[in-house]
């Protein structure tokens, strides 16, 4: 048996199993060196190239159990007798791993499908017992079971000749006659080679004699033939001289079968004379086999060349056949068919040459038995389109509605491809667009001609397709040469790392302050990054609610441009003021970046701009009169404590010139009161500043005789305000 039908056999084999095998066992089908796993229960196609021809094929039993196993009934078959095993099964009994064989030989009787089953009973020894105490197991009894299904190949040909259609059946030793062909004109018929039996056969040879008749189309021999497939080629009859042609086709099969065919023909000389008539010019004579040149022909135009013939004969004409070869030559204005023509009689049909591409196209005529052959020029552009991805020096060419794969490149970076655009026809055409759809902003042109732009025959014209990602994933958009388009796709990397950059800010805060914030990149990025700024306040008293950006709150977001290294924020300015409040802390900026798709730059430990409001001593914003009576004087404080804590407060009166004032000098003790205050939830929202109200009592002042109201002999007040951080600024503030 060939290779071929070897490896045939063995692929029905695995395509028939259809069962599990039995877990102590491994089934294997061996055929000469090919060997396959089976399952038990599945089906095994054999094939023998003739009935009474012998084809052997082996079963490899292995035990995988862990006991033993013994075959007391050896291989028994079930169903046609075609199956037999000459040998039987060669071991009677396996230990672990163990293998045995089954020869299963089949001999056809017949060409009819034979069906039967092949069985091996088996007794697997139970395992020992686990302790002497357990009693001992029973064997364990089952049977190995595979279908067999066994065919010879059953040969048939047939052929299809002329415009019929008609399939005819050819028996062996059969004669295909061609009809009547005018001389070096080709006449073909279609062979076909069918297996209508139940098994695979293989054809060793095909051949032919005759110097009129050649095979076409001849698939490469040795083939095999599975069943219900057919094997198809051609036979050409071209005569070259008038008269009767014959020959022979042989046909070899597997097995020493071989059939052959007679070939029979005859060759005639055309019954009409022929002229091609232009449209507007006399008539030229042209035979039969010559070649109908057409004029160059436009793209979307078409040319009509008109073919005159005459019954030259001394007998009536008929055909029914009237066609045409070659996509673009069609028929028009042609007669009714059959076509009949007394001695002498005249008719005529029209070629139309209808181009659909630039370039030399060919087709045939054919009136009768006569053919022309046909030949024109179509004129117009023909585009092809190719990439190269830079910097590869590798074209590949795309088909409008095709892909165009760029390199993939890290967000932050880009790559690019050369895209070609090449006129191989023969005359020029013209780009109106070339572009990117809207849409993309992934993908962009560059070193576009200026358009539109003529493209001249047998010249390239190339621009450049950059892709620029803003996230790692695939990317796509869509490329538009005029009506023609194509889809870009390229690969988005995890983006290029951020250079180092620097928060710039105060080193030291002071007490309602609003310094200035700003963030430089060290070096440019290529695409637009945002970014936010995030205020982190902590305090070993409360936090102050005022401390936050400008903008509010204590988050506030940035821009830096793509090429820039300055960070933008929402005021359009480059800095951003900070409040920082009235309570000691100490201040955080941690900064986020991310692109424009919102994919993260942030570095896994960024950078920060960390500073502080120290404890210091309390200050004094402001000292005013909030009431004045004319014997009561009430001072008002204004000021702020970053510890959140007041210890005492002292006063100190100066005198008016000519008053004599004792108890200048007053100390008061704002320990309690601003516990009581600063410990308050009224207290939270102003951090900590403080307004504090004094009213001092004045007793009756005089001056000489002259009795005055006693707020009149004071001409100023000073505070100092202590805290355990320290004392605050002295304040003052005029009482007349």
């Amino acid at each position: 048996m060939s290779m071929i039908m070897r490896r045939l056999l063995l692929f029905s084999l695995l395509a028939s199993g259809i069962c599990l095998a039995q877990s102590q066992f491994l089934l294997r089908v061996q055929q000469g060196s090919n060997v396959i796993q089976v399952p038990n229960g599945s089906t095994l196609s054999v094939s023998s190239p003739a009935p009474g021809t012998a084809r052997t094929i082996q079963l490899l039993i292995t035990y995988v159990g862990n006991t033993s196993v013994t075959f007391p009934e050896g291989a028994t078959f079930l169903g046609s007798p075609d199956f037999s095993s000459p040998s039987g099964i060669q071991a009677p009994s396996l230990r672990p791993n163990q293998t045995t064989t089954v020869d299963i030989a089949f001999t056809p009787s017949g060409s009819a499908q034979a069906l039967a089953q092949i069985e091996v009973a088996f007794t697997e020894a139970a395992p020992p017992p686990a302790t002497p105490e357990t009693p001992p197991g029973q064997p364990t009894r089952g049977r190995l079971t595979l279908a067999l299904s066994g065919g010879v190949p059953v040969y048939s040909l047939q052929y299809v000749i002329g415009v019929t259609g008609n399939t005819i059946v050819l028996p062996p030793d059969g004669q295909l006659a061609f009809p009547d062909t005018v001389i070096n004109t080709p006449t073909p018929a279609a062979i076909g080679i069918l297996n209508r039996g139940a098994g695979t056969g293989a054809i060793l040879s095909i051949t032919i004699s005759g110097e009129a008749f050649s095979l076409v189309n001849l698939p490469a021999v040795p083939v095999a033939l599975a069943p219900a497939n057919n094997l198809i080629f051609q036979i050409l009859y071209l005569p070259r001289r008038t008269g009767g042609d014959s020959g022979t086709l042989r046909i070899n099969y597997e097995g020493g079968v071989g059939h052959t065919y007679r070939l029979t023909g005859r060759g005639i000389s055309s019954s009409l004379s022929y002229e091609i008539v232009p449209p507007g010019s006399t008539g030229t004579a042209i035979q039969p086999g010559e070649t109908i040149p057409f004029p160059q022909t436009s793209i979307g135009q078409s040319s009509k060349l008109q073919i005159r013939f005459t019954n030259a004969s001394s007998v009536d004409f008929t055909s029914a056949v009237l066609t045409t070869t070659g996509a673009p030559f069609s028929l028009a204005d042609a007669p009714f068919l059959p076509l009949t023509l007394a001695p002498g009689a005249s008719g005529s049909v029209s070629v139309v040459f209808s181009p659909t591409a630039p370039g030399q196209s060919t087709g045939a005529v054919r009136i009768g038995n006569d053919v022309f052959n046909l030949s024109g020029e179509g004129l117009g552009p023909l585009l092809s389109f190719s990439y190269r991805p830079l910097p590869s020096s590798v074209s590949t060419a795309v088909e409008p509605l095709g892909l165009v794969a760029l390199p993939a490149a890290a967000v932050g970076q880009s790559s690019s491809a050369e895209f070609v655009i090449s006129n191989s026809g023969n005359a020029e055409t013209v780009l109106n667009a070339v572009g990117v759809a809207a849409g993309s902003d992934v993908f962009k042109t560059s070193d576009l001609p200026p358009l539109p732009f003529v493209l001249q025959p047998q010249s390239s014209v190339s621009f450049r397709i950059q892709f620029l990602p803003n996230a790692s994933s695939l990317a796509s958009g869509t490329l538009r040469v005029d009506s023609a388009s194509f889809t870009l796709t390229g690969s988005g990397e995890p983006p290029v790392p951020l250079s180092n950059y620097t928060i710039s800010g105060p080193s030291q805060a002071a007490p309602l302050e609003q310094p200035a914030i700003s963030l430089t990149l060290g070096q440019p990025y290529p695409i637009p990054v945002n970014g936010t700024l995030n205020l982190l306040v902590s305090s070993a008293y409360s936090v102050d609610p005022s401390v936050q950006f400008s903008t509010g709150g204590r988050t506030v977001n940035f821009t830096i441009p793509a090429n820039s290294t300055r960070a933008v924020f929402p005021n359009a300015s480059s800095e951003i003021q900070l409040q920082t409040g009235s309570v000691a802390s100490t201040f955080t900026i941690v900064p986020a970046f991310t692109t424009a798709a919102g994919l993260s730059l942030t570095p896994e430990s960024p950078s920060v701009l960390r500073f502080s409001m120290p404890e210091s001593a309390p200050k004094i914003l402001g000292l005013q009169v909030a009431e004045r009576g004319s014997t009561t004087l009430t001072l008002r404080v204004l000021g702020v404590s970053t510890t959140r804590t007041l210890g005492k407060m002292e006063v100190r009166f100066t005198a008016a010139p000519g008053f004599n004032v004792p108890n200048l000098q007053f100390s008061l003790d704002l320990t309690g009161p601003s516990s009581v205050w600063f410990n308050s939830p009224a207290s939270q929202a102003f951090g900590g500043q403080f307004t504090l109200d004094v009213q001092f009592q004045l007793a009756t002042s005089d001056r000489g005789t002259e009795a005055v109201p006693p707020t009149l002999a004071l001409e100023s007040a000073s505070v100092v305000i202590s805290s355990p951080a320290g004392n605050s600024n002295s304040a003052t503030v005029a009482l007349r």
